[in-house]
């Protein structure tokens, strides 16, 4: 049994870590590859991959990391410093976020509830996958800076209305988890620092072990209040990032421990989260249809060009910014892959949406992850930024 197990295992680790990478020869994401074995394996083994059951468990340490890893990649300081210009920026999301609902509630039978959470599944930029595309391109660090602050504060945002409009039945219910978070965000920092300063400080090389520790704990508890494990893991994230500054501040670690320390986080991520992609994949494809995929296609191409162009003029109208910067900003911040996905899995467990319209917003998703492509090509046809 054990070895039927571990030879499972290592099959599917075969599959997910070698496909993808031969796929991005060709320039298709990873996340897009995986995602694509998911259905394809579906059908042809449906019986052998839905019966490893350890696939969920590392898919949630895949989202659970990932969401950890976005959290502490914010930069308060920069954010500071051009507060309002990405609140302009937010403003402007928060208006298309309104025009989506309305178009929703309008052309189908959804009403504003539901209408509400399917747009911020396609509307709310995937700030870690974008982050992670960012970095592999040749542009300067203040452009990245501010693509980066722009979709990370975009995400915390739409995560927030998220939770308000997942619990918009039940008043009570929306009150008394607001309270309990608001709990978790107060005491999270100092159960952090007490675990560290007063209880493990003589334990060596004890902190990722804490604060990866800490980030599970987050994660489980915001997924006990009925939200989502990325809620929980992306709050920690973000005090994680606060606690390793100031650690490096009191000398405690030095820079190169610190970049170790999050670079750590990235690493477990990139390990669990193809099997997140995989298992969406495998729970999609009895729903694939050429009529699905048209739909999402159009959706894709309906709501990503109204956004691309709504960016595109604000930013060289407000900003004065060149045609070539406007240009690969405005399409880097449109990928939703990864919170659509999650959106869409949390809105089909919770029997809100049906198979089919999950099967959408996947696809829709999926087809995001192309964006970044785009701004390669660009890249190349014009030169560094």
């Amino acid at each position: 049994m054990k070895s039927s197990i571990l030879m499972n295992f290592l099959l599917l680790m075969t599959i997910l870590f070698i496909v993808p990478k031969l796929f991005q020869k060709f320039r298709i994401p990873s996340a897009t590859t995986e995602i694509l074995l998911g259905i394809s394996l579906g059908i042809i083994a449906q019986d052998f991959f839905y019966e490893m059951e350890f696939i969920d468990v590392l898919a949630s340490l895949g989202i659970i990391s990932f969401f950890i890893y976005s959290g502490i990649e914010i930069d308060m300081r920069f954010i500071n410093r051009n507060r309002s210009m990405l609140l302009e920026c937010l403003a402007i999301k928060l208006l298309v976020l309104l025009v989506t609902i309305y178009a929703i509630a309008h052309l189908t039978t959804y009403d504003f509830r539901v209408a509400s959470l399917i747009a911020l599944a396609l509307i709310t930029p995937s700030a870690g996958f974008i982050i992670q595309n960012v970095r592999e391109f040749k542009i300067n660090k203040i452009l990245k800076q501010g693509i980066n602050a722009n979709v990370i504060l975009a995400e915390v945002m739409f995560i927030f209305l998220f939770i308000f409009f997942i619990n918009l039945t039940n008043i009570t219910k929306a009150v008394q988890v607001v309270f309990l978070i608001s709990v978790w965000i107060f005491f999270l920092p100092r159960i952090i620092e007490f675990l560290y300063v007063k209880v493990l400080y003589k334990v060596i090389d004890i902190e990722f072990p804490l604060l990866f520790f800490i980030g599970l704990i987050s994660a489980f508890f915001t997924d006990y209040l009925g939200l989502h494990f990325i809620v929980g893991a992306f709050i920690a994230g973000v005090f994680i990032e606060n606690f390793l500054n100031n650690l490096e501040e009191d000398r405690k670690i030095d820079s190169v421990q610190k970049i170790s320390l999050i670079d750590t986080f990235k690493s477990i991520s990139l390990i669990f989260l193809p099997f997140y992609f995989f298992s969406i994949g495998l729970s999609v494809n009895g729903y694939i249809s050429l009529e699905i995929l048209s739909i999402a296609l159009l959706l894709f191409i309906v709501i990503n060009g109204t956004r691309f162009v709504i960016h595109l003029i604000h930013r060289i109208l407000r900003f004065q910014d060149t045609l070539k910067n406007s240009f690969l900003v405005s399409i880097m911040i449109l990928p939703t892959v990864i919170f659509t996905i999650v959106v869409a899995d949390i809105l089909l467990r919770e029997k809100i949406i049906n198979p089919e319209t999950f099967a959408i917003l996947v696809l829709y998703g999926t087809f995001t992850t192309f964006l970044p492509i785009l701004a390669k090509v660009l890249i190349k046809k014009f030169g560094n930024f």
